[in-house]
């Protein structure tokens, strides 16, 4: 789907109906794997910077032409998930909390009436991959593929 919407992402060499075979970016001529310290290159994060948007418009134009279920986080916002964030974060005394049980079904609802796009949830090092000369970047994940 990226490679058809134009957005840069790992070469597809071949696909089945269950699998998928692409580039390995170890050995790449063009690619390299992201490596902790590209989190501090400047070069890199422009470069990721620039992937970014385009990865998101590609998600809304391809999203709002077809009617795909894909993962949505929104479907796991419930109160109770919202309290256990509270508790996770051991800050379940401050205001926030409050007002947004309080404001609930309209936070909820606002929510659901944003544009949908593609998003990459994992932002971490170990799933960049970095252009050799560092003019392109691009984040990929096999988590939920």
């Amino acid at each position: 789907m990226l490679g058809q919407l134009g957005v840069p992402t790992i070469n597809v060499l071949a696909t089945s109906e269950r699998a998928l075979l692409r580039e390995d970016v170890a050995a790449s001529e063009e690619w390299r794997l992201g490596v902790e310290a590209d989190l501090a290159d400047t070069d890199v994060a422009t470069s990721l910077a620039t992937w970014y948007p385009s990865f998101h418009e590609a998600g809304r134009v391809y999203l709002a032409g077809h009617n795909v279920e894909l993962y949505d986080e929104d479907r796991v916002i419930t109160r109770e998930s919202v309290r256990g964030n509270a508790r996770a974060t051991a800050t379940e005394d401050l205001l926030v909390w409050q007002m947004v049980e309080d404001n609930f079904e309209e936070l909820v609802a606002l929510i659901a009436g944003l544009r949908r796009t593609l998003t990459h949830n994992d932002f971490y090092w170990t799933n960049l991959v970095v252009s050799r000369d560092r003019t392109a970047a691009m984040m990929v994940d096999y988590d939920l593929l």
